[in-house]
């Protein structure tokens, strides 16, 4: 991208500031949550174990979706047939919603 004056506007000291600490609120929020997601797994992980489900089991099920997920991460768009990312809600194209055929796709 060119900035006129050969560089970009500089950031003043409290935009800086306070991007910042917005930056820290959402790493602060994502890491409460990714331990909220862990507690529930392990939660998950012991119920599983009592029904009979072994840990080893449990680990061949999670490589088993990793590896599907991993060669599934783009879909077609429904209107334009363009590329649409996991992580996307729409096509960056057309915007046109992506299809999502299970709950575990919004994750």
């Amino acid at each position: 991208m060119d900035f006129p004056h050969g560089g970009p506007p500089p950031i003043k000291r409290d935009d800086g500031l306070r991007e910042t600490k917005d930056l820290h609120e959402k790493v602060w929020d994502l890491e409460r949550r990714l331990e909220k997601q862990s507690v529930t797994l392990q939660a998950v992980c012991t119920l599983l174990e009592e029904k009979g489900i072994s840990p080893a089991a449990l680990l061949a099920e999670v490589r088993r979706v990793e590896q599907h997920r991993a060669s599934a991460a783009v879909k077609p768009c429904a209107r334009c047939g363009r590329a649409i990312g996991r992580r996307q809600s729409a096509c960056v194209y057309c915007g046109e919603p992506r299809v999502v055929e299970s709950a575990f796709e919004e994750l």
